[in-house]
């Protein structure tokens, strides 16, 4: 399943019909869809889906995708060995699985990142994070900076 919302994974669901009960949350009083603070997770990222993901592991550290930038930023977490690039979004040139295939993020999954951090094609580097165990949309407002 790519990064899509719930309504498009259960189409059987209606999530537009009336409901006379009252709304789940308190901070949306009119029911309506997820504010764009909120996050939203999926158990597969098609690399073409755009925004920005924060791609998790059993490890602290997380991986940071900006899908219409095509920039990648790892974000150093205790514990963890560090990396060339840590706290710098860079140019994402691939994303490759184990299992062979490129262009999808998957729960579950281990993940070879390729980045072109200087630019120009001349020094590509890579990042083999453990596997994936949870890939969320992260909003605008809380998109990590990088130097």
């Amino acid at each position: 399943m790519s990064a899509m919302s719930e309504q498009q994974a259960n189409p059987g669901t209606d999530t537009n019909s009336q409901s006379h009960e009252a709304p789940a949350d308190p901070s949306n009083p009119a029911g309506g869809p997820e504010q764009a603070s909120d996050p939203v997770e999926a158990t597969e990222l098609d690399l073409t889906a755009g925004g920005v993901w924060a791609i998790r592991s059993t490890s602290a550290t997380v991986l940071f995708v900006d899908l219409d930038a095509r920039l990648l930023l790892r974000q150093h977490g205790p514990g963890s060995p560090r990396g060339p690039n840590d706290g710098r979004w860079v140019p994402l040139v691939r994303v490759s699985s184990q299992r062979g295939d490129t262009g999808v993020i998957r729960v579950g999954d281990r993940h070879e990142f390729l980045t072109d951090p200087d630019g120009g094609f001349y020094d590509y580097q890579w990042w083999i994070p453990r596997a994936c165990t949870r890939i969320e949309r992260v909003s605008d407002d809380l998109r990590p900076p990088g130097n």
